[in-house]
């Protein structure tokens, strides 16, 4: 950073500043053996701060088993070192948001940083070398420096954002035009803020990872970490979507030797836990088709699978026209044919039969492949009462009502079926039991939140689900035991009294099949 340009940041009267809040909190940060009580009574000070931070922990994204009601029981649950790291997200997040204004779009720029921060919070899980709440904070921060250049040289920074074509480029052109980029002015910006180098390392090189020689191999994964969640969120915002994606490939192989199993489910993970993070943040991301779309494009890039391009058209569920099945694989396991045909004019999932034959064939697949296959049940609560009190057409609105909610959760390579009356069952190819569990919970969720409204009478169904998978420590090489296996779970969950997600484990009293 050249000297005439700390000048103009010594004498910046808007530079962004840090919360009266995160300062108290950072200030525990850095004290040696703080009391959990004491950084819950800062937070608790705080109502607004408080309600988000229990919102995101009881939200899909922890998938927490039990209701977290007060910050004292989040810190005895999740540890001290999670809740004041979310808690510094939402205060540093609050303090620096503006509205859009100039050419700078503000609304842009947290959206990549939120999609990054989800990005980095499950690679952090997948790689298991670095905190996750780290990561995603680090992450949510890395690009502030362009905030700090924004208030300082805004004609030159919107005319670098409208001529560069990635962030690598956009970094190069501001060390031409304004002598330093948004790493080093960020690095300066965290600096003053005092942030720990947790924060401030990763801000400095995740743009070049290999460039840290600070000696500390923690900080160190973690800038990598923070690297390859940059280059994730590239895909959502770039125009050159194939470019960008390509890039992050290479980065989580090159980094990580990240297989690809492991890369798309960092991408179906960052889908499924965008729509709630950024309703928790108030930062617009996309509506949740939109976001589907995105992951399925990068699933598509990879080559993914065969049922997502044999729905490549869609949504998951099609709205009265599905692409379905037309007889059982043949000994060879080749894919179903494929015929479009209109089903069922009330939720547009495909039938019992045509599904029983997409999933004998996946799983075939997921057994010579070595992938996971998932399977969700989602069984309606009390759905025969519904038709009893409020009749036939009542029922046929709650099924149609919920079809048309698990559509803004699930994939493109997903496929939803009739399964039952009152039952719909999904596949989900290439997915593990915890990001199952997650979808589940999401599904459950959305449902709870659905209100079907008929005439003076407003229904809020509920649903049970339960999930079964096979290719990631259980293993089924007949269909029918991957179903029973969902049944058993399913099960679980109506004793459980309804409206929650169980999945199966290999401890459920049957042997897979």
């Amino acid at each position: 950073m050249t000297d005439l340009l700390r000048q103009r940041i010594a004498q910046c009267q808007t530079l962004p500043s840090i919360p009266a809040v995160a300062i108290e909190i950072l200030r525990l940060y850095r004290e040696e053996n703080v009391q959990s009580a004491k950084i819950a009574s800062v937070i608790s000070k705080d109502p607004a701060l408080t309600a988000k931070i229990l919102r995101m922990i009881n939200s899909p994204f922890f998938g927490l088993r039990q209701q977290i009601s007060t910050i004292s029981h989040a810190v005895v649950l999740l540890g001290l070192v999670a809740v004041r790291t979310i808690a510094l997200s939402f205060t540093l997040v609050r303090g620096l948001r503006k509205r859009d204004a100039g050419g700078f779009s503000h609304t842009l720029f947290w959206k990549r940083s939120l999609i990054a921060a989800t990005a980095a919070r499950e690679i952090a899980s997948s790689v298991g070398v670095v905190d996750k709440e780290l990561a995603f904070l680090s992450a949510l921060l890395q690009n502030i420096g362009s905030l700090l250049l924004n208030e300082i040289e805004p004609e030159d920074v919107y005319e670098i954002s409208k001529q560069a074509t990635s962030h690598t480029e956009q970094k190069e052109l501001e060390r031409q035009r304004i002598g330093s980029d948004h790493t080093e002015a960020g690095f300066w910006l965290a600096r003053d803020w005092n942030l720990p180098a947790a924060i401030t390392e990763p801000i400095r090189w995740h743009h070049d990872p290999d460039g840290y020689d600070g000696g500390d191999p923690e900080i160190s994964e973690l800038i990598r970490v923070v690297a390859l969640s940059d280059l994730i969120a590239e895909v959502w915002i770039s125009e050159s979507r194939e470019v960008a994606f390509e890039a992050a490939k290479d980065g989580a192989q090159d980094t990580w030797s990240m297989s690809y199993e492991a890369f798309t489910e960092i991408f179906d993970w960052v889908g499924v836990a965008l729509p709630e993070i950024s309703a928790v943040f108030d930062i617009e991301v996309g509506n949740q088709h939109e976001v589907s779309r995105i992951v399925q494009e990068a699933r598509d890039l990879l080559g993914a699978s065969p049922l997502a391009d044999a729905l490549s058209t869609g949504t998951g569920v099609r709205s009265n026209i599905a692409l379905v099945t037309s007889g059982s694989p043949d000994d060879q396991g080749e894919e179903p044919a494929i015929e479009t045909r209109i089903w069922d004019q009330l939720t547009g999932a495909v039938d019992r039969e045509r599904f029983l034959d997409w999933v004998k064939w996946e799983l075939g697949r997921s057994v010579s492949s070595g992938w996971p296959i998932s399977l969700l049940l989602i069984e309606i609560d009390a759905f025969q009462m519904i038709g009893e009190q409020a009749g036939r057409l009542a029922g046929e609105k709650v099924l149609a009502g919920c079809a048309s909610a698990i559509t803004k959760v699930v994939r493109q390579s997903d496929m939803l079926a009739r399964y039952g009356d009152e039952t719909f069952a999904l596949l989900m190819p290439d997915t593990k039991c915890e990001l199952s569990e997650q979808i589940g919970e999401r599904i459950r969720t959305v449902i709870e939140e659905t209100t079907i409204a008929m005439g003076d009478l407003c229904v809020r169904p509920t649903v049970s689900i339960g999930t079964a998978t096979s290719g990631d420590g259980t293993h089924f090489t007949e269909w029918a035991g991957l179903l029973e296996a969902g049944a058993t779970a399913l099960e679980r969950a109506r004793e459980a009294g309804g409206n929650c997600t169980e999945a199966y484990s290999g401890g459920d009293g049957r042997e897979a099949a």
